[in-house]
């Protein structure tokens, strides 16, 4: 027998996209290039050679898009600023063409009553970094995302993610001497006992090395003792900065952390050895889809890190081979997912997680990095010959949940 799920009555509904990922025009309006448009011009790093030049023509469409967010309903709206549209050579004078794109889609989103994720006169959410393990592994470590260094996994992987810490930290201290006195923004939540011992390892190393820092002001202690002197360390200066500078989560698949010896480079220095269970459910992306673990994760962030200002989950989401039309308006996989997954959020707020929105990736089928067009995420579908859109059956499925800021399980 199902029963009817209800969220908090102020918690916020939203999206997720990321700048390189959907707006395209990359050669236009002033915008100079990213790590991204080199690495993905570089042959044999994308799927089909695909780039970011055309992504979903969001840059040209971007009222189109936000009227299809208002017909959802969307409480909100998580986008990311191309830098290079503002800081076209990266240091030096800013483009004002391309702030006035975010301007105008800033405009656009107010107009329709959702509240973007941006722009300090008129957002009241920021996130310095989107996904710094993604930057800092995939960039440094395996090489798999740009810029595609590779070379001393051990150590450079390390370097990245300290300096992306301090930079966060940096940006953090800036905005709030600066700015956030007149915006009012807030910024960035025996055998058994062996597997017990290497589950905490593993969320230390993936989850606590960019959330111990921010939280608790440091790295993990587990980290320093296995990484050793390949660590660097946090002056004592660094550490003030860091600690308090708030942060958000976002969530993709679960694994089984069995305990592992190996160690000498990240992946092997957690002392894990990541594997799954065959029954689990799997995305087109390979990913586990395991509703489950949501809670388990939810709850253990607000055990560990009592984070002060709610747990905000900026992206979660999952693929699926809707390569057609009818095949994207008959997405019951996805629809599964977001339910197993509200369902666990819904669950972890009863034990007591601060959970206080969550932002379904993506609104749209867009550029997946280094699977180029092949992978789909988007809640909307996109003739990427067209630039056509049509809402999916997990839309229109959000969309009822928002509404009823609830669903029947």
């Amino acid at each position: 027998m199902s029963k009817d799920l209800k969220f908090p009555e102020d918690f916020m509904w939203g999206t997720a996209t990321a700048s390189y990922q959907v707006e395209g025009a990359s050669n236009e309006g002033g915008r100079g290039d990213s790590i991204w448009d080199a690495f993905s011009r570089t042959p044999g790093k994308i799927v089909n050679g695909d780039t970011g030049e055309k992504a979903v023509g969001h840059y040209h469409r971007y009222k189109e898009d936000v009227q299809l967010m208002k017909k959802m309903g969307l409480k909100a709206y998580r986008l990311s600023i191309a830098w290079p549209r503002i800081i076209p050579a990266g240091v030096g004078a800013v483009n004002e063409e391309g702030v006035e794109f975010y301007n105008n889609l800033i405009n656009e989103l107010l107009a329709n009553d959702i509240t973007p994720l941006r722009f300090g006169d008129r957002v009241t959410n920021w996130l310095t970094l989107n996904e710094p393990w993604c930057s800092a592994f995939l960039g440094y470590g395996n090489g798999v995302h740009a810029p595609g260094r590779k070379w001393k996994p051990h150590t450079e992987v390390y370097f990245a993610g300290h300096n992306l810490l301090l930079a966060h930290a940096r940006a953090v201290e800036a905005y709030r001497n600066e700015f956030q006195a007149t915006q009012k923004a807030t910024d960035d939540p025996v055998q058994k006992a062996k597997n017990e011992e290497a589950a905490e390892r593993s969320l230390l190393f993936f989850l606590g090395w960019f959330a111990d820092p921010v939280y608790k002001g440091d790295y993990p202690q587990v980290m320093k003792d296995r990484c050793g002197l390949r660590l660097p360390t946090f002056t004592e200066d660094e550490k003030k900065l860091l600690k308090g500078s708030s942060d958000f989560f976002d969530e993709y698949e679960a694994k089984i952390a069995p305990p592992d010896d190996a160690t000498g480079g990240y992946g092997l220095d957690e002392g894990t050895k990541l594997t799954s269970d065959d029954s689990w459910k799997r995305t087109d992306m390979g990913w586990n889809a395991v509703g489950w673990s949501f809670q388990k994760l939810l709850v253990w962030i607000q055990k560990r890190y009592a984070v002060s200002n709610g747990i905000l989950v900026t992206e979660n989401g999952c693929a699926w081979p809707d390569r057609t039309k009818e095949e994207a308006q008959n997405d019951d996989f996805r629809v599964q997912f977001y339910k197993e997954y509200l369902t666990g959020l819904h669950n972890a707020i009863a034990e007591g997680a601060d959970v206080r929105g969550y932002f379904a990736w993506s609104f749209i089928d867009n550029y997946e990095w280094a699977e180029g067009y092949t992978k789909r995420f988007g809640l909307h579908w996109v003739n990427y010959e067209t630039m056509e859109r049509t809402p999916k059956k997990s839309a229109l499925w959000y969309g009822d949940v928002i509404r009823n800021n609830g669903f029947a399980a």
